[in-house]
């Protein structure tokens, strides 16, 4: 089929969306044509800053300039042949209203903006929560078929927005590394159990995806008498100017685009144990599926998407938002025994190959959409 991707970049740029756009377009290009309708948003930036001080800074989302989107949308549509639109976290350009009214429109996302406020957007006004929730709705009514990379968001997009449940699938994001996973032999891991435990954090922004609870859990796990030796590796932000004890790894940000650092970051994942998120938000972190592609258990918060990466008492534990980082501790304690370490990283391996990975997105993207296709 051809598929025309609607995006406000070019979809083979990595910095969008974290990447999502550029690996799921490419996952989709192994069995269907892509088309990219690249919308820039220029427009909407300077138009939404105008708003902006002219509203003496109380509206920060106002729709005006869906009216060029509109234009822009329907201008290039008219150039090219397709099958259907994927719109992947491209709500406003759904809503806009360019699309002709007859074509078929799959829209992806991995939040709504009413789950976003007060959890990533914080001080919207009254305003600003009517336009975003008036846009989020008009995407969804107009949209064929959705899907949604977590239960979480599916629910939202079925109980807030009341949102026939017949056009929604749920299809969690999957790792977009390449597969170099390396078993550990269940002797090895006994004997290395016994001695020192690696974790594994990867994150970008130092509040949000709490490092600073991850540092309180390894400092107090070192002073908690035990024979373990834990050792805290840090991938995505640079605090080496930060005092830390020396059992305290800190690696920067690692580009996958650069070979020597993503081999770097491949290393890491296979030299480690279990992987710590303690994130305070999180939609859909595509470094659940990563980190149980490499076959790490994870110890996170039970909050936003995550329940659709991580299983409780499975592939890892989601601990209430309110836990402390002893109870953070405490789960990493018990995965240390050498039976649970073994079991758990089995199971997070087997997450991966039958749910978090690109051959089982792809295959239930296409049974979703031919079965719509063909009611």
């Amino acid at each position: 089929m051809k598929i025309a991707v609607l995006s406000r970049k070019s979809i083979s740029d990595v910095s969008q969306w974290s990447g999502s756009i550029h690996f799921l377009c490419k996952a989709l290009s192994s069995e269907h044509e892509i088309i990219p309708v690249v919308v820039p948003e220029l427009h909407k930036k300077i138009i939404q800053k105008i708003v902006y001080y002219l509203s003496l800074k109380r509206i920060k989302r106002s729709n005006i300039y869906l009216f060029i989107d509109k234009l822009l949308i329907k201008n290039k549509l008219a150039k090219i042949e397709y099958d259907y639109i994927f719109a992947p976290a491209a709500s406003d350009l759904v809503a806009s209203g360019g699309i002709p009214s007859s074509d078929k429109i799959i829209y992806l996302s991995d939040a709504t903006y009413h789950l976003m406020v007060d959890y990533y957007f914080f001080n919207e006004s009254k305003y600003d929560i009517n336009n975003g929730n008036y846009l989020e709705c008009k995407c969804l009514n107009r949209s064929n078929y959705i899907i949604e990379c977590s239960e979480w968001a599916a629910k939202d997009v079925k109980e807030f927005y009341r949102v026939n449940s017949d056009k929604i699938t749920v299809l969690p994001l999957f790792s977009y590394m390449s597969d170099e996973y390396v078993p550990v032999p269940y002797e090895k891991m006994l004997d290395k159990t016994k001695h020192n435990i690696q974790l594994l954090l990867v994150g970008v922004d130092w509040y949000r995806k709490g490092i600073d609870i991850a540092i309180d859990t390894v400092n107090y796990l070192n002073n908690s008498n035990s024979n373990i030796k834990y050792v805290l590796n840090i991938v995505g932000v640079d605090c080496r100017s930060v005092n830390l004890p020396n059992y305290i790894r800190v690696w920067g940000r690692l580009n996958k685009d650069i070979p020597k650092q993503k081999q770097q970051l491949i290393e890491l994942y296979n030299t480690s144990d279990i992987f710590i998120l303690p994130t305070r938000a999180e939609c859909a972190g595509i470094v659940f599926s990563e980190s149980s592609m490499f076959g790490l258990p994870v110890v996170t918060f039970d909050t936003g998407g995550i329940a659709s990466y991580v299983r409780n008492n499975y592939n890892g534990f989601r601990l209430n938002v309110n836990a402390s980082y002893k109870e953070f501790a405490e789960k990493i304690k018990f995965l240390s025994k050498p039976n649970e370490l073994y079991k758990f990283s089995m199971n997070a391996r087997h997450m991966y190959e039958s749910i978090l990975n690109q051959t089982t997105w792809l295959n239930n993207f296409n049974s979703f959409i031919q079965k719509k296709f063909r009611s």
